[in-house]
């Protein structure tokens, strides 16, 4: 009430904490958890290594809240047009929220939103909640037309039987892909290939699938990272043996 406050704090934390845990931490830490505005909060690690900031706004101007910070190298790479997925803050997993970029400004690492978000606040957050960002957009788009007999038949993407091949496939996004129903028919899927040690799935977005997402079905040594699943039917990341 008396026009905020700045302040620092260095505290110890189990090294099993994760950032969530400190921003738990620091902004519970009032008389009764009275404390419900809360902007320019950075958290810097003293570990011995490298230390990290990892800076945290939350406003309460209710004009602020289609603004996202980034960082500056996300802000340069997400462009106008774009859609984002804001996943859920608690239990409820369905309480995701989708927004388009309106505009970035790399610069301060700021992105603004065509529309408010509802302001997501660690007070009301479990630890184990740690919300993501994800960009639901790539350059590079696979995306199958209905079938006119049934809306949950799309195309499919199969690496068949190619042992000791290395495949790539990175920054693409795939959407109506997968084949309710159908044995083997996925977005992304490798299928008894044997040893691929070498081959990258990563980067890409699978929406709108009809039948899960990536699929390793007996397929060894392939490396599946940052990947972004969102509006599926079934299992997202699946391994069979």
């Amino acid at each position: 009430k008396d026009g905020g406050r700045r302040c620092s704090v260095v505290f110890d934390t189990p090294q099993d904490w994760s950032t969530a845990n400190w921003l738990q931490a620091i902004i519970c830490g009032g008389p009764n958890n009275s404390i419900l505005v809360v902007d320019n909060v950075s958290l810097e690690r003293f570990d011995g290594s490298t230390s990290v900031t990892a800076p945290i706004s939350m406003n309460d101007d209710p004009d602020e809240y289609n603004k996202i910070q980034l960082s500056q190298k996300a802000a340069e790479c997400w462009t106008p047009g774009s859609e984002i997925l804001i996943t859920s803050n608690n239990e409820d997993w369905t309480a995701h929220q989708l927004a388009t970029i309106k505009s970035t400004d790399p610069e301060s690492g700021t992105i603004t939103l065509t529309s408010n978000i509802d302001p997501v606040s660690t007070l009301t957050s479990h630890p184990d909640y740690a919300v993501e960002i994800a960009l639901l957009n790539r350059r590079i788009v696979f995306e199958a037309e209905d079938d006119d007999d049934d809306d949950l038949m799309g195309g499919h993407l199969i690496v068949f039987k190619t042992p000791n091949v290395i495949q790539h496939l990175e920054g693409v996004e795939i959407r109506n892909f997968g084949q309710q129903g159908n044995l083997g028919r996925y977005p992304v899927h490798f299928h008894l290939c044997d040893s691929v040690f070498g081959s990258v799935v990563k980067k890409n977005v699978v929406r709108q699938s009809n039948q899960r997402c990536y699929v390793m079905h007996g397929s060894n040594g392939a490396v599946i990272e940052d990947n972004v699943a969102f509006d599926a039917f079934g299992h997202c990341y699946m391994t069979e043996d």
